[in-house]
């Protein structure tokens, strides 16, 4: 039978992207979706495109009350896709990259767990999303989402999941990747999770060894 319930998820970093079309998705299956970015104008911009096409779409400053089914941590900055290499790379760009692709998803994770733990039983579940390169932070933020995983078991699913290399911001909009919507699709089955825990998923359809 199919699965009727209707999830209340945040999306951070969904502004722009990846992110954007991650709401989307979760939007056009009849969720409501919070839409987080870190600038209120562009939010407020990319929230007004979706509540356009009559999408049921909230733009907030990761401020919410109530209960949480699921988190999807997609904020990221791609600071050193220019890396000048471990050795010589400044240690104010590394900060800068760690404090958004490492920092960030637990500063969320520890504000929004006690909202997640409110959801009905079975429906809460956490996706971050990495990359397989295991650069910018995100080697480290797979680390936290083991650990993150071990610590919620029975709670709430956790989960990483990349969509590969896509086009977009984060890599100057560098040629041959997939479009914003092709990445979404592999992330946005994530906020739905209702089993599998501790997995990171690969953009081909595998999961990947962390």
């Amino acid at each position: 039978m199919a699965d009727t319930y209707k999830r209340v998820i945040l999306v951070t970093g969904a502004n722009t992207g990846v992110g954007f079309e991650v709401v989307k998705i979760l939007a056009e299956k009849g969720h409501r979706v919070y839409l987080g970015a870190r600038n209120q104008e562009k939010g407020l911009a990319a929230q007004a495109k979706l509540v356009a096409e009559g999408l049921d779409v909230c733009f907030i400053l990761l401020d919410a009350e109530g209960h949480l089914d699921s988190l999807v941590n997609n904020a990221g900055v791609g600071l050193l896709h220019d890396s000048s290499g471990p050795l010589t790379e400044p240690l104010s760009i590394i900060h800068d990259a760690m404090a958004v692709n490492f920092y960030g998803p637990i500063t969320v994770c520890q504000a929004f767990v006690p909202l997640l733990l409110r959801a009905p039983a079975g429906k809460a579940c956490i996706v971050n999303v990495s990359t397989h390169m295991g650069s910018n932070g995100k080697a480290a933020a797979n680390s936290y989402t083991v650990a993150l995983a071990k610590a919620l078991e029975g709670k709430v699913r956790v989960n990483a999941a990349t969509p590969g290399f896509v086009s977009s911001q984060l890599n100057g909009f560098a040629a041959g990747g997939k479009t914003w919507r092709a990445g979404a699709e592999i992330i946005a089955p994530w906020a739905e999770e209702k089993d599998r825990t501790c997995v990171f998923w690969g953009d081909s359809g595998e999961a990947l060894s962390w």
